[in-house]
């Protein structure tokens, strides 16, 4: 709090007449860093909204990444930071899923997302930043004692974060959708 306090200039004393402790500034900030995300109007497709949304998530973890980090692994408890949770159930209802399996699919999507979005951001900046890196990695993955690992040592070794989430929200979206149409067989 009280490098909080020198980074805005006032007493640390003086924050506490805005916010209760360092958790509510983490709170704070969390909230803050959802309300980025531009959450897509609804259409017809159902599907292309979740994708779309996921797309917003990682429009605002790419814009915001320092904040994304924090927000991405804490709860999010105002209302600007169950913004994105409540479009989410909103569209997976349109599904046709029950409260319980939209929660599950969400969390489902969320996992991935996390997941994708954290490794993105620790590693973006420096792991197979240059070709001669991704090279580099590519001849260690080759002199592994598994042979898939060395089968598979140069597209192991390519990093294309845009392409690997694309293709994750894809995988996640047509599960969840498989997912819909299966309980919407047997309905």
């Amino acid at each position: 709090m009280r490098k909080l306090a020198a980074a805005v200039r006032v007493e640390a004393m003086s924050l506490y007449n805005h916010v209760a402790n360092k958790e509510d500034v983490l709170d704070g900030l969390t909230g803050l860093f959802f309300t980025k995300i531009e959450i897509p109007q609804p259409t017809d497709d159902w599907a292309e909204d979740l994708a779309s949304l996921g797309v917003a998530l990682r429009a605002a973890t790419r814009a915001y990444p320092k904040t994304a980090t924090l927000a991405l692994t804490r709860e999010a408890v105002s209302d600007s930071g169950v913004a994105a949770t409540a479009a989410t159930l909103d569209i997976l209802h349109r599904a046709g899923f029950d409260t319980a399996e939209a929660v599950q699919a969400m969390r489902a999507m969320m996992s991935f997302q996390i997941g994708a979005l954290l490794r993105e951001l620790a590693h973006a900046p420096t792991l197979g930043a240059t070709r001669d890196e991704q090279d580099a990695r590519a001849e260690l993955l080759k002199h592994s004692d598994f042979a898939v690992v060395v089968e598979a040592a140069e597209p192991l070794a390519a990093l294309d974060f845009d392409r690997e989430y694309e293709y994750g929200l894809y995988l996640v979206v047509s599960s969840i959708k498989f997912a819909a149409s299966q309980r919407s067989g047997s309905a």
